[in-house]
């Protein structure tokens, strides 16, 4: 059906065998009847009546594809790439033949395929669908009921209701965020000037110092503000505390803050107290 001269199209899966394994009998037996040529074993391609080609690819080789063009590709699992690949070596050879593209695939999280898939979701220009399996019909209840007795909620959410917010295995605290989500007690809450403002710190090394800012406000917590950043030492967060045009109450800190720095001698929490900052120092923690 493409009118342009010399057709070309991809499919493109994680890792080349991957591709060959999952599309290479179904791509021989549709393009069956209005194949030219044989089958191309070698390069795992077609060649239609027409004179289209279509071409299967792996994501793991990606400069194979350099120096084509496509008027039309496939990306299959696209969560499971680096996410370089679309932008870098895909998108530009749909430019000169003002090409389309496919994104399809499981969540994994809420990588470069949330990204994309937010954007196509609220664009025009884009079209989006999620496919769940309680919503389809396709796959019987019997089948459903069975899968979700035998995985956990979150590997069920992800693998069958393309959930995207479904948490790391081992994260701390995941499910209730999740039911706080749906029960509707995660949006916007404002800043209630009369009232004191809270800080939660967690102290970071190697990853992020997270900083969380919170008002008691009747019976109910307010998270209001966040922050966090990595490779900063004290005084920076602090300044970020200052900036903020909040009255501060007390500020929560673990109890790793009153280790001894090596070449200072003194404590986080020391330093903070001189200037002009207090901790309070909550116990360790611990998870059975």
């Amino acid at each position: 059906m493409c009118g342009k001269p010399n057709p070309r199209f991809a499919y493109l899966a994680p890792f080349y065998a991957q591709a060959k394994a999952i599309a290479w009998d179904y791509l021989k037996y549709y393009a069956g009847p209005l194949l030219r040529d044989k089958p191309m074993e070698s390069e795992l391609s077609v060649t239609l009546v027409n004179g289209a080609k279509v071409r299967l690819f792996g994501a793991d080789n990606p400069d194979a594809l350099r120096g084509l063009y496509l008027d039309g590709v496939v990306l299959d699992e696209y969560g499971d790439m680096r996410p370089n690949v679309w932008g870098e070596i895909i998108r530009p050879l749909l430019t000169d033949r003002q090409g389309w593209a496919s994104f399809i695939g499981t969540p994994k999280g809420k990588n470069h395929f949330y990204d994309l898939a937010m954007l196509a979701r609220d664009s025009d220009d884009w079209f989006y669908q999620e496919l769940k399996a309680s919503q389809t019909g396709i796959l019987p209840d019997s089948e459903l009921v069975d899968a979700r007795r035998q995985m956990t909620p979150e590997q069920y959410a992800q693998e069958f209701e393309c959930a995207f917010d479904v948490p790391a295995l081992g994260a701390i605290y995941a499910n209730e965020f999740r039911e706080a989500k749906e029960s509707g007690r995660i949006g916007r809450v404002p800043y209630d000037g009369a009232a004191l403002v809270n800080t939660s710190w967690d102290l970071g090394v190697g990853d992020d110092t997270a900083i969380w800012f919170w008002q008691t406000i009747g019976r109910e917590i307010h998270v209001i503000d966040y922050y966090a950043n990595n490779g900063q030492a004290l005084p920076h967060y602090l300044s970020v505390l200052a900036a903020k045009p909040y009255k501060y109450g007390k500020h929560f800190a673990p109890h790793d803050a009153q280790g001894r720095e090596l070449y200072t001698g003194k404590s986080i929490a020391e330093m903070a107290a001189a200037n002009g900052t207090r901790f309070t120092i909550l116990p360790r923690m611990e998870v059975e």
